[in-house]
Parts: structure tokens; sequence; C-alpha cells
């Protein structure tokens, strides 16, 4: 389960966990699997190796699945079957980043990341269409997003389950989220 920092997959997997599947915490299975190879200073983060990652599953992950990987890079281990990609729209995450105290331009990358899909295309490169699930959670509670996303996690089929890429589309809110242009640039540009 990948998205965004802030969309809210520690909320639902939580609440998977409740529900009798296996839930990785993305941190520390960072850590059991010494997959931390660094720091990203500017994005006050550490760099996780994921192919370090994808060699510690192999060894030591439950032979029953799912197993759901709770972070925002999980989508680009090695090996996985499946990808949900929990979205927000924008205006929502930057709220709850700002809460958070993040740096502003932590925030604006964040949420320009999400408005643009970043995660979603990364996982849609990886995976065919139909083990890749994307689920709006803008206004759902923790409960609503576990029972949409429960068919995907027991068929890996996001046509069955109605989680199709591309159901997710923020560029009409481009005004709302977009970064604030740096001093002097344009205010405004002319569609080609």
């Amino acid at each position: 389960m990948s998205g965004t920092p802030g969309v809210g997959k520690t909320t639902v997997a939580k609440l998977l966990r409740k529900r009798g599947l296996g839930v990785w915490d993305g941190r520390k299975l960072a850590k059991e699997a010494r997959a931390y190879v660094g720091r990203d200073r500017e994005r006050r983060t550490r760099i996780v190796d994921v192919l370090r990652v994808a060699r510690f599953l192999r060894d030591n992950a439950p032979s029953a699945p799912p197993v759901v990987i709770d972070s925002h890079w999980s989508h680009e281990v090695p090996g996985v079957n499946a990808v949900i990609v929990l979205r927000l729209r924008p205006r929502e995450l930057r709220g709850r980043l700002v809460k958070r105290r993040w740096p502003p331009a932590k925030v604006a990358e964040n949420v320009e990341a999400e408005g643009i899909g970043i995660i979603l295309s990364e996982a849609a490169k990886r995976l065919s269409p139909a083990r890749v699930a994307e689920l709006d959670a803008t206004g759902l509670t923790a409960p609503e997003i576990v029972d949409r996303l429960l068919p995907f996690i027991q068929t890996y089929d996001a046509t069955k389950s109605g989680l199709t890429v591309g159901r997710v589309d923020w560029s009409k809110d481009f005004e709302e989220w977009a970064r604030p242009q740096s001093k002097g640039a344009a205010t405004s540009r002319k569609a080609p």
C-alpha cells in the first residue's frame, strides 16, 4: 500500500492488521532489513534500498499471503504482486502535512507529487494495470477505505474490485495545489 505521505496509509494499515492481514510497517521493515542507506538532508528523510527490502521479504515474509507493506516506497519493492495507491485531494493533504509541522518546501513537494500522481505513475510502470488499485480517500473514513480495498487485496484485480487506475484526476484543481511560483517568474502562461 503506497501513496504520498499523509494520505492515510498508516491509519488504514492498522485497521487491516485488526482484520487479520499481515501488515509490515515500512519504517520497521526497512530497519529490520538494514535497508536504510543514507539520509536525504534536503527532504529530511532516510533513503531506503528497496532491493535489500525485497531480499529480506523473500527470506522472512509469512508464506500465507497477502502481506501489505505500509510505506510511500512500497510500490518500488521488486517482487510485489500488486499495489494499492491511496490518493487524497491535494488541498486536504496540504492541511495534514502542515499540521505535522513539515517545512513549507517539503509540504509543497509532496502536494505537487500527489497532484500529478507521481506514485501512481511509478506503480503503473512496474505492474500491469489490473494489479494497481487507485482509491481516492478524500472524505472517506478509514473503515470505509478498508471495506473498499478488501476485494482488491483478496483478488489482486483492480478491474473486479472497481479500483482501476485513472479514476482520480486533480488537474482541475491545479491552481489550488500548484507550487507558488518564484518571485520574478511569469504569473500566467499561454496555452500552446
